[in-house]
């Protein structure tokens, strides 16, 4: 795959690179350190300097190790090449060849044309076998391997993944969403010899689970040749598993409560009390006026009689065929009872769904 842009692992990798080279440079002997040193001025093109340095290097109290002196002699014989004293120069190719008789210069024949040519004619002349260039490694590549399709717990989960390099290196493996590569959400890096397993527990840098989207798992190895392999990068994404929930209760209708009020089909009592009272003040009536007509009129007792029985007639209907509303705080109290029921019902509804899809199984699977 193409390899992308990914910031934290330049950075780990070039740890990773200079990391050995400091450790070794702390044990290097004087010589060793020289003869860098002098390596240094070679590629600066500084070849006084470099012979300088050479000439001190190999001087006998400096401790140069047989790996040491081969070098420095090869780089005092390019110094030689590059003034032009060629005797000189054969010279320093026969005391490096001494010292290591399976020595190759290929990768200083940048430096002089004739290096490789006078390098040739001196280990023939000390009749040295001629030993073909030892091959070049392998290119380092490393293998990914991860579940195509797994469901693994919320809360407890990972999700596993094996690097394979082709020998031993080290291995840098980085996880990102896939569409912003810079936002590193885990990281790790081991040091591999054959297979290495890792797990991701899904979350990020912050403790929390990742949100459902596609994500990139990166993996990089670099070896003790400081050689680097291409990145490989597969996309994965991230999904919660379906749950049951339980539906919310249905709600409640009109017919789910008593009624607060009534109407009572009886009136007033003071509406009988009012029609007995016209009743009566109709009957009492002639008498209360002192008419001697109507006292004495038969006609005139019939009319007030007959006034009074219907006003209290209506006085008792009224009072019969009336209506009054009448509360019931005994159906208010039972009513916001069940009103609250109900809201806690829904309620523990709603916690126990969220419960269960915030614990819903995490599904991973690589996209195709």
């Amino acid at each position: 795959m193409k390899p992308r842009p990914l910031i934290l692992l330049a950075a780990l990798l070039t740890l990773a690179l200079c990391a050995p080279a400091r450790g070794a440079r702390a044990q290097d002997s004087e010589a060793s350190r020289l003869v860098t040193a002098a390596r240094a001025q070679l590629d600066e093109a500084n070849f006084d300097s470099a012979a300088v340095l050479l000439g001190r290097a190999l001087e006998p109290g400096r401790g140069a190790s047989r790996d040491e002196q081969t070098r420095a002699w090869m780089y005092y014989a390019l110094v030689q090449l590059v003034r032009e004293n060629l005797p000189s120069a054969r010279d320093a190719i026969r005391q490096a060849l001494s010292r290591n008789g399976q020595l190759r210069v290929d990768s200083l024949a940048f430096f002089h044309d004739a290096l490789v040519r006078e390098f040739e004619s001196e280990r023939a002349a000390l009749g040295l076998a001629v030993t073909p260039a030892a091959a070049a490694p392998a290119a380092l590549a490393v293998q990914l391997e991860s579940p195509g399709d797994t469901a693994v717990p919320a809360d407890s989960g990972r999700y596993r993944i094996q690097t394979t390099p082709n020998r031993p290196a080290r291995v840098f493996t980085l996880v990102y969403p896939a569409d912003v590569p810079a936002n590193i959400l885990w990281a790790d890096t081991q040091l591999v010899r054959g297979v290495a397993t890792r797990a991701w527990n899904l979350r990020s840098r912050d403790g929390a689970l990742v949100a459902p989207g596609r994500y990139a798992v990166a993996v990089r190895a670099v070896d003790s040749l400081n050689q680097v392999s291409p990145t490989l990068e597969r996309i994965v994404v991230i999904e919660r598993v379906a749950v049951d929930t339980a539906p919310q209760p249905p709600p409640l209708t009109a017919a789910s409560f008593q009624p607060e009020t009534s109407r009572v089909r009886r009136g007033s009592p003071s509406v009988l009390l009012v029609g007995l009272g016209v009743g009566a003040m109709a009957a009492m009536m002639p008498t209360a006026l002192g008419n001697g007509d109507l006292n004495s009129g038969r006609s005139g007792d019939a009319t007030s009689l007959a006034v009074a029985g219907v006003a209290s007639v209506a006085g008792i209907y009224g009072y019969l065929s009336g209506q009054r509303v009448r509360y019931s705080p005994e159906n208010a109290r039972a009513n916001a009872a069940l009103r609250q029921r109900d809201q806690a019902q829904r309620e523990t509804v709603t916690r126990q769904n969220r419960a269960l899809r915030d614990n819903a199984p995490v599904r991973v699977r690589v996209e195709q």
